[in-house]
């Protein structure tokens, strides 16, 4: 049986995940970043499995999505190009909602992954509000 993980005290921006699995101890450590009122891990998306930034070096594409957001992250020359779509239609018949380029350094790629977090959040804002649909959900009905 796993138990849950316990959080440690955050000492030199470093955060301590333990917990225990047949007898053993395990210790995780990640790493998170401040940025105004949220924490963010180094590279990594808090909704999203985004490659790592070599796997767009090999000139690579990537597309995802959540519910009606859509992405697609694109290497262009030495810049990563990121769109952001909503619906079910696919990129080349869509309507672009947001679209923005990044440089193809580290700190392009970190940028790129906060800008489509905020995309992500202002999306669901639009859901909440009904500005956008989300996906159909079939009910029964009596």
């Amino acid at each position: 049986m796993k138990l849950p993980l316990r959080r440690l005290p955050l000492r030199n921006n470093v955060i301590v995940l333990k917990h225990r699995h047949k007898k053993r101890l395990f210790k995780r450590r990640f790493v998170f970043k401040k940025r105004g009122n949220m924490e963010y891990k180094y590279d990594r998306s808090r909704y999203f499995e985004i490659p790592r930034k070599f796997y767009f070096e090999a000139g690579n594409p990537s597309i995802g999505s959540s519910n009606t957001f859509n992405y697609r992250i694109a290497p262009e020359e030495d810049k990563l190009k990121a769109c952001v779509w909503y619906g079910m239609l696919c990129f080349e018949l869509c309507e672009i909602a947001a679209e923005k380029e990044f440089p193809g350094d580290t700190d392009g790629y970190k940028e790129l992954i906060y800008w489509l977090d905020e995309q992500y959040e202002e999306y669901l804002k639009k859901l909440e509000s009904g500005e956008v649909k989300g996906r159909r959900t079939f009910a029964k009905s009596e």
